[in-house]
């Protein structure tokens, strides 16, 4: 069973076309105003009233039309994905989570401390433990 065929193609295609719109909205918002800023020189358009609406909103419709051609390619990588899942035993997919779920852990452990001691930040990792260690034994006293 595919998850493009119970909820079909099309529906996939409006959930990344929607991500493209909200993404190109987002840019143009962002950077909007700034573009009419550097092109009022050029064009000469003055002060752009609510410039981030007005940037978001051709953002959204710049982005959303540039990207139509990759929606096809998008879909088709994630049925390639999804029917390649299917085809994986069952062991490896969960030995695999696990496996993922246990280097988060590692990683969570090890950016803590990176934060915890910020003068480790940009030396070698001997150098931090050390530092670590000493900054723990004179903590004591």
């Amino acid at each position: 069973m595919s998850i493009i065929i119970k909820g079909g193609v099309k529906d996939l295609r409006k959930a990344i076309q929607l991500f493209f719109l909200l993404l190109g909205g987002g840019l143009g918002y962002q950077f909007g105003p700034d573009l009419f800023l550097a092109l009022d020189p050029l064009l000469n358009i003055g002060i752009v009233p609510l410039a981030p609406y007005i940037g978001a909103a051709i953002g959204a419709i710049v982005v959303l039309f540039s990207t139509a051609w990759l929606v096809d390619y998008i879909v088709r990588f994630i049925h390639w994905g999804e029917e390649t899942l299917v085809k994986l035993p069952v062991a490896d997919i969960l030995f695999g989570v696990m496996g993922m779920i246990l280097g988060l852990i590692v990683a969570f452990f090890v950016i803590s401390n990176y934060y915890k001691y910020p003068d480790c930040r940009l030396l070698s990792p001997d150098f931090c433990i050390r530092t670590v260690r000493v900054s723990r034994i004179s903590s004591r006293f």
